[in-house]
């Protein structure tokens, strides 16, 4: 005996038009308050970030991307990668990626061991961390 088969039905979705007496409240999503990273070089140099950058001895941004900041860090060794770091401040903290640089990126905390990135490894760190690009670094306040 073969069992019957039933075909699916197929019911066409109710239709609920809103009635324009009754508003709804909807809340706005909460604003996510991204404050300002300011950078200190072991140069000397400062910059505050807000926004997304990129950090090296000559960044460059590849065609078609936009960067809030374009870092360039002195250094006369060229331990320093021409686009070393991507960094992009968060409410979290300083999200910070080495780009594949050829001297590397070491990040540490207050109290932690330093650690090496891989290449393309993302961290988020806050104020007090360091990081080391070749000769040069920069803390985080």
């Amino acid at each position: 005996m073969i069992p019957d088969v039933i075909a699916p039905r197929v019911v066409a979705p109710e239709v609920v038009f809103p009635d324009p007496a009754v508003s709804e409240s909807v809340a706005p999503e909460p604003t996510r308050t991204v404050r300002p990273y300011m950078l200190v070089f072991s140069t000397g140099e400062r910059a505050q970030v807000v926004g997304r950058g990129l950090i090296g001895r000559m960044p460059v941004a590849s065609a078609g991307d936009t960067w809030d900041h374009l870092i360039v860090v002195n250094d006369p060794s060229k331990t320093v990668s021409k686009t070393h770091l991507q960094i992009e401040a968060l409410p979290e903290g300083l999200l910070v990626t080495d780009l594949a640089s050829a001297n590397g990126t070491v990040v540490s905390m207050p109290g932690i061991a330093a650690e090496r990135l891989a290449p393309q490894e993302r961290v988020i760190l806050t104020p007090g961390a360091t990081v080391g690009m070749g000769d040069q670094s920069f803390t985080i306040e």
